[in-house]
């Protein structure tokens, strides 16, 4: 086989299940079908999209970083950030004697789950961020699994 598209093929006559493939001919065709599917919803989780060279017998020619094939990229789509109120400030001592500041939430859609706590890492984070209970805060999944709060949308208590 010289091209991804036809180890495609392959792969789905032996009753594999793939996701949707489809070739474009120049860049501004990818960077379309990028921004058109970016708000879509999937029937499975996703952060991005995958964009690579069809031709196998290209990627020699085209090389690598020191680390990384040049013929693809991962493109990820921008996280989802929600707004919501922060209810409380709580911490919490791992096994190892570690302290976590964390954020007691108002629960919030995000990603696919329902989000009421978030990490604010450490007390330093909390000053700089400048965060107190009350205010509106702005939380995203850290690579779309860890709650974090980003910083705040809007203060309302600045007693404490």
């Amino acid at each position: 086989m010289h091209s991804h598209d036809k180890a495609i093929d392959f792969l789905k006559t032996q009753g594999f299940s793939v996701n949707k493939e489809t070739i474009f001919s120049n860049i501004k065709g990818v960077v379309k079908f990028i921004e058109e599917i970016e708000n879509q919803s999937f029937n499975y989780a996703t952060d991005g999209v995958v964009v690579k060279v069809n031709d196998y017998d290209l990627y020699e020619e085209i090389g690598y970083t020191a680390k990384f094939p040049k013929y693809m990229i991962a493109y990820k789509f921008p996280e989802e950030v929600a707004e919501t109120k922060l209810i409380d400030i709580f911490v919490t001592i791992g096994r190892t004697g570690r302290v976590t500041y964390n954020a007691k939430l108002e629960s919030v859609q995000l990603a696919g789950t329902t989000v009421s706590a978030a990490t604010l890492h450490n007390a330093d984070y909390i000053r700089e961020i400048d965060i107190n209970v009350g205010d509106i805060v702005k939380v995203k999944k850290a690579g779309e699994i860890i709650p974090k709060v980003l910083g705040v949308a809007k203060k309302i208590n600045n007693n404490k």
